[in-house]
């Protein structure tokens, strides 16, 4: 699926800032195409507040979109980001400031990110 500004218009539409009492909990991007970097930061500013799961396997997710998780998504305990090329131990800093609630972190396939990475 090609994720186009109008999929993500009707996704924002319907939950943004929890209007209507509805809330986004979770959310799979996995696979999905991007063409504009700035797709999940509008998903995390304007519904991104109640989400817990994240799953975002093989989507080519940018930096903006990672600091977009860190500042608008900060109940997210579940977040797979496995296959994500971009992610490298930068991005895993950005990551790492959800720790407060975060309980399950999926690293698979990122191979830039190193050992120390993890470590830090």
């Amino acid at each position: 699926i090609n994720l186009n500004n109008e999929i993500i218009d009707v996704i924002c539409t319907i939950f943004h800032q929890n209007r209507n009492g509805v809330h986004l909990k979770k959310l799979t991007l996995s696979g999905c195409v991007s063409d504009e970097p700035l797709n999940l930061w509008r998903i995390a500013e304007d519904c991104g507040s109640e989400l817990q799961e994240l799953y975002l396997s093989g989507f080519n997710v940018s930096h903006v979109g990672l600091r977009a998780l860190s500042i608008h998504c900060l109940q997210i305990r579940l977040l797979d980001v496995s296959r994500c090329e971009i992610v490298d131990d930068l991005n895993l800093r950005i990551i790492a400031s959800l720790w407060r609630t975060l309980v399950f972190l999926d690293l698979s396939y990122c191979n830039r990110v190193s050992d120390d990475g993890v470590c830090e």
